[in-house]
């Protein structure tokens, strides 16, 4: 909708547009602060790290308490003059700024954002400069009221002035990946009356070729400490592992084992190691067993400890590619 506020507006801007006295009681935020504690657990469980956390819009800082212990360190930015003071009396660090693209600050673990992008003319340049702020890796939140819920209910009383952009979930997610987060879960909260999104600035993508490369320098760097190792899984995954990254060191590979009689004698690509029926006495010649079948692993590991008695390591794809 049309922006029509004043310049000024939210430089003396309160939630709850009363005293001072009433602000720092917390207002919402402290009736729904289980709800919040809860979500900020939730976004520490997703982080790489717990270390930086940015409250975007922080308001008088409700929730960057609520964050103190659950991220070693925790900043705030708000355009209102009034809510900053408020949190700087609540001993918040806060910068009392608008958030755009003249914010400089980075290598935030997680960053916050609740009720604050229906207000804002140019949601673009919000949501890019949270994405910019985040190390790679890093997650954020977002909540705004829904404004599905709003139209399709005829909520005429939820309809305000300060709010300039209604979100349905399609459209919340929509604008979220095309700033380029990928989108963790978004639902609906509080009885329907707003969204929430968990959001991800996802690492860097390691392109296939040098996936691969990387991956046979790992295991060459793996192999010299065992004195045998053999591969077990020659399905799908297995069969591409094997022909990528263990043909050129196949010279170091015992066995290629797997469960699936109708492979028994049967040759992979390049690779000049017949796949096999499992035996005891096969499995127990290794001191290390590579897992390719990922979906199985579980089970894998059980039969080799269980039923094969396998004392040796056992580790899979996925493990040496993090390595």
């Amino acid at each position: 909708m049309e922006y029509t506020l004043e310049e000024e507006h939210y430089k003396a801007y309160n939630l709850l547009n009363v005293g001072d006295q009433a602000v720092a009681a917390g207002g919402n935020a402290n009736l729904r602060r289980e709800y919040y504690e809860s979500m900020l657990q939730e976004l520490r469980e997703l982080c790489a790290d717990h270390d930086k956390l940015l409250d975007i819009g922080c308001g008088h800082g409700t929730l960057m308490n609520y964050a103190n212990g659950i991220f070693q360190r925790v900043k705030g930015v708000e355009p209102s003059a009034v809510e900053c003071r408020i949190a700087e009396e609540n001993d918040c660090d806060v910068v009392n700024a608008f958030f755009d693209k003249n914010w400089h600050e980075e290598g935030f673990s997680a960053f916050i954002s609740t009720q604050v992008l229906e207000h804002l003319p140019d949601l673009e340049e919000v949501i890019n400069t949270a994405y910019r702020i985040l190390k790679p890796g890093g997650v954020g939140y977002f909540d705004v009221p829904n404004g599905h819920a709003v139209y399709a209910d005829s909520r005429y009383f939820d309809v305000y002035m300060e709010h300039i952009n209604y979100f349905s979930t399609n459209s919340l997610a929509r604008i979220l990946t095309k700033c380029g987060f990928s989108i963790i879960s978004i639902r609906e909260i509080f009885d329907g009356s707003h969204i929430a999104a968990y959001v991800r600035k996802e690492k860097n993508r390691i392109e296939f070729e040098k996936h691969k490369e990387n991956d046979i320098k790992k295991l060459q760097s793996i192999l010299p400490k065992y004195k045998s190792v053999s591969v077990w899984g020659a399905g799908i995954k297995g069969r591409s592992y094997i022909q990528n990254v263990i043909v050129p060191e196949e010279e170091h590979i015992k066995h290629i084992f797997d469960n699936n009689s109708a492979l028994n004698g049967l040759y992979i690509g390049d690779c000049r190691i017949p796949v096999e029926l499992p035996t005891k006495e096969a499995v127990n010649q290794n001191d290390l067993m590579i897992i390719t079948a990922l979906e199985y692993k579980n089970e894998i590991i059980r039969s080799l400890r269980e039923q094969y008695k396998f004392c040796g390591e056992i580790i899979d794809i996925g493990e040496i590619a993090q390595e």
